[in-house]
């Protein structure tokens, strides 16, 4: 953090672009770290009458879109106009759809009440909704306002080579302990500061897939020691099939049919909640995809493979026995 010091990070950029390790470097305004809560501001367009609540400015410089990867066409006319660029001002796809507008370039944006009461801003673009904050909750509207050269420092973006992690690390920490060597550098990765924000979701994943894994564990063999159980309870039944010239596979069918419909109504009564749980789970997202029946389907024709194995396994032995045999001993 250049704490505003504009010359400051214009040359450390360009020292530390020198280096093959390092693919960008670019001014990320002084915004926090992923997941930091922000702060909104209510806004509107000047022509209009209606106005929003919840939008955030975010300063950037040209070479932040090449960290980010992102291409406009407004970034590339503020190029080409060389450093006599003069600021130019983008919103996010959120502002956008929250604006309502038909087309919103060219409009101008407005900051109302206290933030910014006098500065106007003339919407040269729109941007992606760039999404740095848990799914839960929904991507506020934001207005970047984009500088040729940014006339302040504070936060700086880097996009290492890949493979190179190590050598871009190494050569920033030099070119930084050369600038400020009795500042500490501090630096964070974007993907992790994002993938800490869904920890509680991989903890909730992993317990889930262990519960449900236990849980088909003891379905299989209950449903197998089930089938064993009441198929011995029938060995007279079968003996008497086969000794008035039932088939084997007609023996099978008519044991099978029986669990399958006891597997059926299970899925019946368990799918809806399923489907319920499922649901709940998702609307906490700010953002989320429908539900596909697919798994369900999934899960009950697995229910039915493991049924028909199961009894068809002891209907065979069952049915393969000498029907004297069972009669005598009955």
């Amino acid at each position: 953090n250049f704490s505003g010091d504009s010359t400051a990070y214009q040359q450390f950029r360009q020292r530390v672009m020198q280096s093959s390790a390092v693919e960008a470097a670019g001014f990320a305004g002084a915004s926090g770290t992923p997941g930091t809560p922000e702060t909104g501001a209510p806004f509107s367009l000047v022509e209009s009458d209606r106005t929003y609540e919840g939008a955030v400015s975010r300063r950037v410089d040209i070479h932040w879109f090449d960290v980010m990867g992102i291409e406009h066409p407004v970034v590339d006319s503020m190029r080409a106009a060389g450093s006599s660029s003069a600021p130019r001002y983008l919103i996010n796809r959120a502002a956008a759809d929250v604006l309502q507008a038909e087309d919103v370039v060219g409009k101008t944006w407005d900051f109302t009440k206290d933030t910014d009461p006098d500065t106007k801003y003339p919407i040269a673009g729109v941007l992606p909704t760039l999404h740095l904050n848990p799914m839960r909750d929904e991507a506020p509207p934001a207005l970047y306002e984009v500088y040729r050269q940014a006339p302040f420092g504070y936060n700086v973006l880097v996009r290492l080579a890949p493979g190179r992690t190590q050598d871009g690390l190494a050569h920033i920490q030099s070119v930084w302990s050369d600038m400020k060597p009795d500042t500490p550098l501090t630096t964070t990765f974007l993907s992790e500061e994002v993938a800490n924000l869904y920890q509680q979701e991989r903890r909730f994943t992993a317990l889930a897939g262990t519960l449900a894994l236990l849980a088909i564990v003891m379905a299989v063999i209950g449903l197998a020691a089930l089938v064993t159980y009441l198929t011995r309870l029938r060995r007279k039944e079968i003996g008497i099939r086969k000794a008035l010239g039932g088939s084997v596979s007609h023996i099978v069918a008519t044991l099978n049919a029986e669990y399958l419909r006891i597997v059926g109504v299970a899925f019946a009564a368990g799918a809806p909640l399923a489907w319920l749980a499922a649901d709940w789970w998702l609307g906490r997202f700010a953002y989320q995809v429908e539900l596909s029946v697919l798994p369900f389907a999934v899960a009950g024709v697995g229910a039915l493979v493991v049924a028909v194995g199961a009894a068809s396994l002891q209907a065979l032995r069952a049915a393969r026995v000498d029907p004297s045999r069972v009669l005598r001993s009955e």
